[in-house]
């Protein structure tokens, strides 16, 4: 007797690429942020909303590709004393984040931040 066995073996095809991030992202909160290596740095300032001082900075970094659309990133804010002006303040760690890609590659978000692309 002869036995014919066939498995069945799926295949994961990650859909993204640890360049997909690379590129300047708009936030709807006057601000921009250009992923670039391992850093993504604040550009494109409202003057109106931000100290333009900001621009250049690294909001987030170490930024580590995980694979289906998924970054890991530390995550720095500008924060200030109360009833300080924002301009005295300073760069401060504030959390480790997962970036999540959509689908058409065209936003990210972080938790409640989206950005969109735009360059």
């Amino acid at each position: 007797m002869n036995w014919l066995l066939f498995l069945k073996h799926e295949m994961k095809i990650d859909w993204s690429h640890p360049e997909d991030i690379n590129g300047i992202w708009q936030s709807e909160k006057g601000y921009s942020i250009d992923f670039n290596g391992p850093n993504g740095a604040l550009c494109g300032l409202d003057p109106l909303l931000y100290p333009l001082k900001l621009s250049g900075y690294v909001m987030y970094e170490n930024l580590s590709y995980q694979g289906d659309g998924e970054w890991k990133a530390e995550r720095y804010n500008w924060k200030f004393p109360p009833g300080e002006a924002v301009s005295n303040g300073s760069w401060q760690f504030e959390a480790h984040v997962v970036l999540q890609l959509t689908a058409d590659k065209k936003a990210i978000t972080d938790n409640w931040r989206t950005f969109r692309k735009i360059n």
